[in-house]
């Protein structure tokens, strides 16, 4: 089962009620990470595109979550990957990035890797 657009209370408990009618069930969540502060307006400008889409809003507003309270920001980033690793089987991150240079997508995957090993 793969979620998305999720707080880390939300998942935590859609997983839970996931795993309590099918055990064997695996739960992936797809979550928008910008983990250094130059990629936040990218971040905030693709969450704004998002809460704007009639069916996504209409999801925001029937689990009464803020969109910007789904994605991982610089500030947050190890307590957020922590609880979300802790909700979920798998967590797949959406690398949002200063630009599209891949060296910035390769430092995204350096801090992503530090964060995944100090929250283990």
């Amino acid at each position: 089962m793969l979620l998305s657009w999720l707080t880390t209370d939300a998942v935590a408990s859609q997983s839970r009620d996931l795993h309590a009618v099918e055990p064997t069930v695996h739960v992936a969540l797809y979550v928008r990470a910008a983990l250094e502060d130059a990629a936040v307006p990218r971040l905030r400008k693709e969450t704004r595109m998002y809460a704007g889409f009639p069916q996504y809003a209409a999801h925001f507003e029937r689990l009464g979550i803020d969109p910007e309270h789904t994605v991982i920001t610089p500030e947050a980033a190890a307590d957020d990957m922590a609880r979300y690793r802790d909700a979920v089987d798998e967590v797949v991150l959406r690398a949002i990035t200063p630009t599209d240079a891949s060296e910035d997508y390769a430092r995204f995957v350096q801090v992503a890797a530090r964060l995944r090993d100090e929250t283990r």
